[in-house]
């Protein structure tokens, strides 16, 4: 397929001359598909079927956005078909196929064109008809004179198929192709400006009032159209504010231009112009200070703050505010520069030389953080005589420092402490000098156990074992408690009492195992198996004269501390339990 580069018979130019008080384009109220012509005489039944056997060589391309408008001009498009029986329908005809496109965006709507013979038009014709989306299809003219033929767009539809067709070998003409101005009627006037009087200095910066940039400040529009429209600015005259004619004023006209973007030649055109007068005297002038400002931050919590005028360099007068407006009209400043806010805050600060002729800027005092700290100490006991603390902090680029009881201090961040009480951690972020405290308690499980081994026993001649009774020691239900007993010939048990049946130094140990703390306790088993002495006097004699005698124990044991019983066992089941005993009958 060849791509038709259009040549137009007229020059286009790139903007169009408008008048500056309106502009009238046309524009059709309804898209809608149309066609008119002259001279109307179509001879076949139905649309000659070339959609799908148009030969090579014959199809052109046509972008309407670059056709010349039609009140400018128009250009011509040519087309040579050969005789070819493989491009034939079946009424004879071999066609030449145009494509017309418009870009999605395309202002463009409408297109005309000349077919047929007559006004510079000299290629032959037997039939035409076109087509778009692929399904509708007309027919245009069917003879060789010629035809004017307009075209608007279908909403939503970008190409439209011509097909120009003979029975012949010969070539087909468009004449006087060209496009429609853009479909729109923009009655545009200019606003009522009213001129801007000011105010400068010589030396001090050029200050021109800034330009507007809404467009009904400026234009009157009554209607809006569909394709981009833009407003620039350009001032002209003395816009660098130095005054080169003398009369202490500085004059510059601001000219306002309005303008729609045509795809076709991808460029703006101008709808209208406007122009505003811009006046600056020069008086009441002032040469404003110096004013230069710097930001600041301090840590949340009221834990620092900042003097506002050490961050303030100027050569005038300095106050500081909490608004715009009161900086502007010098109102409630700051008795105290010194600051330490809760949150970010933006402090106002105005420089004067007087009251007319000031400067103003801002303070921005932002929140840093605190650190995170976290901290734990331990217990000591009896076994734990020594604690490591450990300090904490989720916060990077941070130092630790601990003070505590006895004058104790340390910047290890987990140190070893061996006294009980309240210990402190400080947690200072480097970058900020922010820091956070909290603290660790230190305390002692150092109580001991009450150990009782009991009284001590004694063995005897029939008291061979003796039992030895811990129960007296800590019974404490909380405590986790353990018995040991330790003694003679290596005795060892761990129960609260015990039997044994030695003599000796029985020891008792009672251990706290939650602290590790212990007591003793020690009871003694001793042994009392001195047998008494026995005597029961001297054989005795009975007689026919001495019917009875006394047996006489009184030579056995007489110790007073000694608790004796006495019993005498003899003939015939005789017994008795007193030192000496009176007996009849004889025997042992």
């Amino acid at each position: 397929m060849n791509n038709f580069a259009i040549n137009s018979c007229v020059k286009i130019s790139k903007f169009f001359r408008i008048d500056l008080d309106s502009i009238n384009i046309k524009k059709r109220l309804l898209l809608v598909f149309i066609f008119l012509f002259i001279g109307f005489n179509y001879s076949f039944s139905q649309c000659p079927d070339h959609t799908t056997n148009i030969c090579d060589g014959q199809k052109v391309t046509v972008d309407v956005d670059t056709l010349p408008f039609c009140d400018e001009g128009g250009t011509g498009i040519e087309g040579d078909i050969s005789q070819n029986l493989d491009c034939e329908d079946s009424s004879g005809l071999n066609c030449f196929e145009f494509k017309f496109f418009r870009s999605v965006n395309s202002a463009t709507e409408s297109f005309t064109f000349d077919v047929g013979q007559g006004q510079g038009c000299t290629g032959e014709l037997d039939a035409s008809y076109f087509v778009y989306n692929g399904v509708t299809c007309a027919p245009l003219s069917s003879g060789g004179s010629q035809t004017n033929i307009t075209f608007d767009f279908p909403l939503g539809i970008n190409e439209i198929y011509i097909y120009l067709c003979i029975n012949s070998n010969a070539q087909v003409t468009m004449c006087d192709v060209c496009r429609e101005r853009p479909p729109c009627t923009v009655n545009v006037a200019c606003q009522e400006l009213d001129d801007i009087f000011g105010n400068y200095c010589e030396g001090d910066p050029c200050n021109i009032p800034v330009p507007t940039t809404i467009v009904s400040d400026v234009f009157v529009q009554n209607e809006v159209c569909d394709f981009e429209v833009i407003m620039e600015s350009t001032d002209s005259g003395e816009t660098d504010c130095v005054d080169s004619n003398g009369n202490n004023q500085i004059n510059v006209i601001r000219t306002y231009t309005l303008k729609y973007f045509d795809v076709g030649i991808n460029d703006f055109i101008t709808i209208q112009t406007c122009q505003q007068n811009i006046t600056l005297s020069e008086e009441n002038c002032c040469v404003l200070p110096s004013l230069t400002t710097n930001d600041s931050s301090i840590c949340a919590e009221n834990q620092s703050s900042v003097d506002l005028s050490s961050l303030v360099t100027s050569n005038g007068t300095v106050s500081y505010y909490t608004s715009q407006n009161d900086a502007d009209n010098a109102n409630n400043p700051l008795i105290d520069t010194n600051v330490s806010p809760l949150i970010q805050t933006v402090y106002y600060v105005r420089s004067e030389v007087d009251q007319d002729c000031y400067v103003t800027d801002t303070i921005t005092i932002s929140i840093n953080a605190l650190p995170d700290a976290s901290a734990s100490g331990g217990e000591l006991t009896c076994t734990i005589l020594n604690i490591q603390l450990f300090g904490n902090s989720t916060t990077s680029g941070v130092t630790y420092s601990w003070v505590g009881p006895s004058l104790f201090s340390s910047n290890d961040q987990n140190p070893i402490v061996n006294e009980i009480g309240t210990y402190t951690l400080t947690v200072t972020e480097t970058a900020t000098g922010c820091t956070s405290t909290v603290n660790a308690e230190v305390t002692s499980d150092d109580n001991s156990p009450i150990a009782d081994a009991g009284s001590d026993a004694e063995l005897t001649c029939t008291t061979l074992e003796v039992t030895l009774d811990g129960s007296g020691s800590s019974t404490n239900p909380d405590a986790d408690l353990s018995y040991e007993w330790s003694g003679p010939n290596s005795y060892s048990a761990n129960t609260e009492d015990i039997t044994v049946s030695a003599t000796g130094v029985y020891t008792l140990t009672v251990t706290d195992n939650d602290n590790g703390c212990f007591a003793m306790s020690s009871a003694e088993v001793t042994s009392d198996d001195n047998s008494p002495t026995a005597d029961a006097g001297s054989d005795a004699e009975l007689t026919c004269t001495t019917l009875e005698v006394t047996l006489d124990g009184s030579g056995s044991s007489t110790n007073p501390d000694a608790d004796l019983s006495y019993e005498w066992s003899g003939p015939n089941s005789y017994s008795a339990n007193t030192e000496d005993i009176t007996v009849s009958a004889i025997g042992v």
